[in-house]
């Protein structure tokens, strides 16, 4: 089972939820839907309850179109954030990325606002989805 792999890092917040946002909705409009949407989350450094609450609607649509939605990887502040909102026993959490999914590592860097740089093709974009079977789409965080 294969589908988009989503890495983000630095902040998810009010800053960064629109371009995780866009991201999650340009993979799930491709067709056929994809089967899995991975949201690598292994160098996210925060986490707000908008971000949360981003993620649960990215679980809901995707499971609407029948795309089952995984978080992998998620940082240990991201996963105490899962654990005390009794989120990581709604979402399916994978401690790395699918065995299909991995690539080699990103090149250093990072985008002003802490999600990671595309992938090329999909400059533009600070969390991108990459269709193609590649498990690391961007880069380490930025420094604020």
């Amino acid at each position: 089972m294969g589908g988009p792999v989503l890495e983000c890092a630095g902040a998810i917040d009010p800053d960064t939820v629109p371009v995780l946002r866009n991201a999650v909705q340009d993979a799930l409009a491709a067709r056929p839907a994809p089967p899995m949407l991975v949201i690598d989350l292994g160098a996210v450094t925060f986490c707000d309850s908008i971000g949360l609450n981003t993620l649960l609607r990215a679980r809901t649509d995707a499971a609407r179109q029948g795309t089952a939605l995984h978080l992998t990887r998620p940082a240990h502040i991201v996963a105490r954030m899962l654990e005390i909102t009794g989120t990581d026993q709604v979402f399916t959490i994978d401690q790395d990325v699918p065995a299909s999914r991995t690539a080699p590592p990103a090149r250093p860097g990072g985008s002003p606002h802490g999600l990671v740089r595309p992938p090329p093709g999909l400059t533009g974009r600070a969390c991108a989805a990459a269709s193609r079977p590649a498990g690391r789409t961007g880069e380490p965080p930025a420094h604020r």
